[in-house]
């Protein structure tokens, strides 16, 4: 007779054993606005098993290319301890992404459907006020009804690309995007910097999450030797944590950026200079600052923030001594956040050396960030008076409060 299969509770109880701690360091607050609010992570512990998130995998059909990826998750949960509330749990999560989609030398297009199951969500880890919710397991839990169990299907991706004017290429439809990533360098070292450390920090898929998102709009790039023009405007879906990510949120992002990379004697660098434009009109949504609960649900005006930026990467090759590499990104913000005007800045600087060791890489790094920002309230038509010098956090678009 075969034993009977592991409960997810007993695989979370193992999981609590083998704990991994996950420091999470933020090199500049995020975004242009806050979907989600924001959780600290430097002190909890969290432990993600069976993870499988490998490259889609495709398989020729005829002309049409059907891909299909599975990713599958175990997390075990430690949030910080309060009087009320569980923050030691774990649950489980399944991504399913089935496509089809054909290439040609003109056009390119795809469909994917996206599957998403959550499973053993914690039911007792929302705490009152000022704890709230005790880690993402229950914020999982929350946006999707106080469901301990969640699933649900939608449309991932729906997209034509095409190539109409050489270099000249046009996305239309549903898809996927990130700042940034539209770099190129035939540089090994900086390609790599430009995709882990510079792409994703303002427009991203909020890859880490179980559901993810995707953008209804526009892509239009240009490509003439190692330079690059990119302008993107869309509006991003739901999903994230609800596992409905069909609908689209009432908000409109843009992007426009400029790229180049370029060799020297020594090693290759790419510069990149870009603005961000974040116009939110939801009224249901509490905006996510200091203020009281008052003030804020009293302010029912629109979100309008531009960003605007430059980062440059450059890697300096040696014969004897390795590879020394430099990276800087700075933005400034400006804007309304509601009946506030918002203000801040933020800069990133790091660096890094690589020495061959007997084949492999050896390296040390450092880093700066400096951020600072101010945001006030206008109280007299020609007249801003200042509410509070505190930090402003930069807005980082896919980071948003959720509609319910």
């Amino acid at each position: 007779m075969k034993p009977p299969a592991p409960s997810i509770r007993e695989a979370q109880k193992v999981l609590a054993g083998r704990r991994v701690t996950l420091i999470v360091l933020r090199t500049f607050s995020a975004g242009l606005l806050l979907l989600t609010p924001a959780r600290s992570a430097l002190a909890q512990d969290v432990t993600t098993a069976v993870a499988s998130s490998t490259p889609a995998r495709t398989v020729k059909l005829g002309s049409l290319d059907v891909t299909l990826n599975w990713r599958s998750r175990l997390e075990s949960w430690q949030w910080f301890a309060g009087n009320s509330g569980d923050g030691d749990y774990g649950f489980g999560h399944s991504q399913l992404r089935v496509g089809l989609g054909h290439k040609s030398r003109r056009v390119e297009w795809l469909v994917e459907a996206e599957q998403v199951a959550l499973l053993g969500l914690p039911t007792n880890a929302v705490a009152p006020a000022p704890l709230g919710q005790l880690g993402l397991g229950a914020t999982y839990y929350v946006v999707n009804g106080n469901a301990e169990n969640a699933g649900g299907a939608f449309v991932k991706q729906a997209y034509v690309q095409m190539k109409p004017l050489g270099s000249t290429t046009l996305k239309i439809g549903r898809f996927e995007f990130f700042d940034g990533a539209e770099a190129r360098s035939t540089d090994s070292t900086v390609t790599t910097l430009v995709q882990t450390r510079i792409a994703h920090r303002l427009i991203s898929n909020f890859g880490f999450t179980a559901v993810q998102r995707t953008f209804d709009g526009a892509q239009v790039a240009w490509n003439a030797g190692s330079n690059n023009l990119t302008f993107f405007a869309a509006r991003p879906t739901e999903g994230i944590f609800q596992v409905g990510g069909m609908g689209e949120l009432d908000v409109q992002v843009y992007y426009g950026a400029y790229n180049t990379s370029f060799k020297t004697q020594s090693g290759a660098g790419s510069l990149r200079v870009f603005g961000v434009g974040y116009i939110d009109r939801r009224s249901t949504v509490l905006k996510t600052d200091n203020r009281s609960t008052a003030a804020r649900t009293a302010d029912q005006d629109d979100i309008r923030i531009g960003t605007w930026g430059a980062d440059y990467v450059h890697a300096f090759h040696t014969k004897t001594s390795g590879t020394v590499d430099v990276l800087a990104w700075g933005v400034v913000q400006t804007g309304t956040w509601g009946t506030l005007t918002q203000r801040a800045g933020a800069f990133v600087g790091e660096g890094g050396w690589q020495a061959p060791h007997n084949g492999q890489a050896v390296g040390q790094c450092w880093l700066f960030v400096r951020q600072r920002g101010r945001r006030s309230e206008r109280r007299q038509p020609r007249h801003v008076f200042p509410v509070a010098n505190y930090a402003t956090p930069i807005r980082e678009i896919p980071v948003l409060q959720h509609d319910e």
